[in-house]
């Protein structure tokens, strides 16, 4: 059996502005497939659809892509599932 090589790169993520026009927060996380970042907030596991910040003295940022990631869980639920269990296979083999 072959399995495919998951690559996940260290990111951070901005969301905002909120109540003010200043108001942001920074996200750090993994990034899976350019665009899927998943990143823990209150303890929960949570996942954003995101956007690349096109400068090139931002080489890690990306930008929440907004009402993009609710409709990414409903439509791809299964392909995450799946992710998330080659995830912790893999992690669980790592501890072996």
């Amino acid at each position: 059996m072959t399995e495919s090589v998951i690559e996940l790169e260290r990111v951070s993520m901005v969301q905002g502005p909120y109540d003010y026009p200043h108001m942001y927060e920074i996200f750090e996380g993994v990034l899976y497939d350019c665009q899927y970042f998943f990143y823990l907030e209150n303890g929960i596991l949570s996942l954003r659809h995101v956007k690349k910040v096109e400068q090139s003295y931002h080489t890690h940022l990306y930008l929440d892509g907004g009402a993009e990631a609710c409709n990414w869980q409903r439509v791809y639920k299964g392909k995450l599932c799946k992710l998330s269990r080659r995830l912790s296979n893999a992690y669980a083999r790592r501890m072996d």
